[in-house]
């Protein structure tokens, strides 16, 4: 009898744990409509609408900001993947969460204006959008994440707001048209990450921003162009990963920042072109295969004061070859 009663205790106290935990759920449970072009969803007593796929055939979409006086705050994934038919998507004011693949492989995809309150990016969001020529992005976002612009043949020009502290992995690969890549004053980027601007081909010039601090694997590779890398004075840049500015046949001269403290193996892989090296502060650690593949005559530019430090460092390094000079 003692048992039995146990035993109902033990059942009643588990299913009323059970409704207090699906409760919640069950309040804010979302519904799921269609208004015109648009599938979506909205949880109506705690956020707005999401849209989940839009379905028309519009050359020029206007997303409105509101579904039946209830506010449009997120373009879920994949909503426009793989339209067939726009050509220019203008997001409403009250947009605050772009969800990751959104756009993807909007082939006709030429313009896209984004909301001033955008705050998050998902992954690839114009992923393959082989036309978009014209894209603002927002003050508020902080990172461009990975693959957002891969593949966007066309892309001339982009302005990164000056909030954004990391450009993520192959973020702007293969842009082959993209030339002007601008920050704004008070950049506060720390990071780009690996292959973030590989194989840009249109490239020939790139400023990094002084708060950066490392450079991943491959960031520049393979591009054709490129002809100066700046580094302002005040560049605290510590770290350059293997591969950095690798298969860059056009770069000619390159000087680190002051406090480079580490360059990454195969560094200038095959830069067959560079023949001026410019250190300007103590030396830092030198993996091997850094220098290899550059101009045989190649000359290192370094502090006096160190001369006979960094004659010791790249002589035991693979890629520095008996015709190169330290001075």
């Amino acid at each position: 009898m003692k048992n039995r009663k146990l035993l109902q205790m033990v059942f009643g106290t588990a299913l009323l744990l059970l409704v207090v935990c699906l409760a919640p759920s069950l309040v804010f449970a979302k519904t799921k409509k269609t208004y015109k072009d648009y599938k979506y969803t909205y949880n109506e007593q705690k956020d707005g609408i999401k849209i989940l796929k839009y379905t028309g055939s519009a050359k020029r979409v206007k997303v409105p900001a509101k579904i039946n006086g209830v506010k449009v705050e997120t373009i879920g994934r994949e909503a426009f993947c793989l339209n067939r038919y726009v050509e220019e998507i203008v997001l409403p004011e009250t947009v605050r969460v772009v969800e990751r693949e959104a756009f993807r492989s909007c082939r006709r995809l030429k313009k896209a204006v984004l909301p001033k309150g955008l705050e998050t990016f998902g992954k690839g969001v114009f992923q393959g959008c082989s036309v978009l020529q014209t894209v603002n992005l927002p003050e508020r976002l902080t990172e461009i994440p990975a693959v957002t612009f891969a593949f966007c043949y066309k892309l001339e020009k982009i302005i990164i707001p000056k909030n954004v502290r990391s450009i993520e992995l192959e973020a702007f690969v293969d842009c082959w048209a993209l030339k002007d890549v601008i920050f704004e004053k008070g950049a506060k980027l720390e990071r780009i990450g690996e292959s973030a601007f590989e194989k840009c081909e249109s490239l020939t010039e790139f400023k990094v921003p002084d708060r950066v601090r490392i450079l991943e694997d491959d960031v520049f590779a393979e591009n054709a162009n490129l002809t100066r890398v700046v580094f302002g004075k005040n560049s605290d840049l510590r770290i350059m990963e293997g591969g950095c500015f690798a298969f860059c046949p056009s770069l000619k001269e390159f000087s680190f920042p002051k406090k480079i403290e580490k360059t990454g193996g195969s560094l200038f892989l095959d830069d067959s072109n560079l023949e001026k090296i410019t250190f300007k502060g103590k030396v830092p650690k030198i993996e091997n295969r850094t220098f290899l593949g550059i101009h045989p005559n190649a000359i290192f530019h370094v502090p006096s004061k160190y001369k006979s430090a960094y004659k010791k460092a790249l002589t035991k390094k693979k890629g520095f070859l008996k015709t190169m000079r330290v001075q």
